[in-house]
């Protein structure tokens, strides 16, 4: 009861304030700039030797899995690396051209530091519980962000593909070389 009479003798000011609440909230809600959110579900897969799964003559194997199989925790954090990687976010940064995208001035103090904060704001990379990685982009625009978010996708599939590439060049050299 004593509740009831205490805000009923303040009922102006508690209506004064929850009128400037509402204002504020009304000013403050139409000036934030909407962001569309695009995402990419990569699987990783599973980095057994082909020719060693093809080959393999013996019934008791080392690594008892097929081909086919999706990647397991060392895969996806092999590919989460490689997508933090500053070959990836440079090939971005260049393609759409974020630094101009951002609206940050090259002449500007720090506008990398800038340019590192704002990309690490609107693009994430996790893993999820199933073992995949999820690739979230936001941006103003949507057909940017699924843009962004597909050609991530797809750049991390080349980028894992010439890192692969390089190591097979380097062995045959030295296999060749004996």
């Amino acid at each position: 009861y004593d509740l009831i009479r205490f805000t009923w003798s303040k009922r102006w000011i508690l209506i004064a304030l929850s009128a400037f609440a509402f204002i504020a909230s009304v000013i403050i809600s139409s000036t934030i700039t909407p962001r569309f959110k695009s995402s990419v579900v990569l699987f990783p897969a599973a980095s057994v030797s082909l020719s060693k799964s093809l080959v393999e003559t013996s019934s008791i194997q080392t690594d008892n899995r097929d081909i086919m199989s999706f990647g397991e925790d060392d895969e996806a954090e092999r590919m989460l690396q490689i997508l933090h990687s500053n070959q990836i976010k440079d090939h971005i940064v260049n393609k759409f051209d974020l630094m101009a995208h951002y609206k940050i001035d090259p002449s500007s103090s720090f506008p990398y530091t800038r340019l590192d904060k704002k990309y690490k704001g609107n693009i994430s990379l996790k893993r999820t519980e199933f073992m995949s990685i999820e690739i979230e982009v936001l941006d103003t625009d949507p057909q940017m962000a699924a843009d962004i978010a597909n050609e991530i996708a797809s750049f991390v599939d080349s980028t894992i593909h010439n890192i692969q590439r390089e190591r097979a060049v380097e062995a045959f050299n030295i296999v060749e070389k004996e």
